[in-house]
């Protein structure tokens, strides 16, 4: 019996020691040049498939790892160009908020005072919550 994650099938042509090879070329890609910002510029460059990084990080704690710095140094540098003016701010929010998972926050304060009673019926609850928004009561709808 043997430990072979393959179980006897064709050779494996990304073992662990190529994968890691690309998990440090890929690093090395994004130090090398700050305009580099997309992984997908990595791999149709390298000749590969872009999904297939997907496909490495899951299956190689190395690669996973150096996706994620990788994605640091995207999202750092995309945040930067845009505050510097070097980069399309409005392409630099998209990308940010679809690769990174910025988004718009809106904050909103609601200062209606709205006493809720849990004995009285839902009209009575109904009538209460329009009253305290301003709303009137349609004649012959007074409680």
């Amino acid at each position: 019996m043997t430990d072979d994650p393959n179980k006897g099938g064709r050779p494996l042509e990304w073992t662990d020691e190529r994968i890691q090879a690309e998990a440090d070329a890929l690093l090395e890609w994004m130090k090398d040049d700050i305009s580099r910002l997309w992984f997908k510029d990595f791999a149709i460059e390298r000749g590969h498939q872009p999904n297939l990084y997907g496909k490495l990080a899951k299956r190689h704690a190395g690669f996973r790892s150096s996706i994620k710095k990788a994605k640091a140094i995207q999202e750092s540098r995309t945040f930067q160009g845009a505050l510097r003016g070097e980069l399309n701010t409005i392409l630099a929010i998209f990308g940010l908020k679809n690769n990174h998972g910025w988004r718009d926050t809106q904050h909103t304060e609601n200062k209606t005072d709205v006493k809720l009673s849990t004995t009285g019926s839902l009209d009575v609850l109904i009538t209460g919550l329009a009253e305290a928004r301003g709303d009137t009561v349609p004649p012959g709808d007074e409680r």
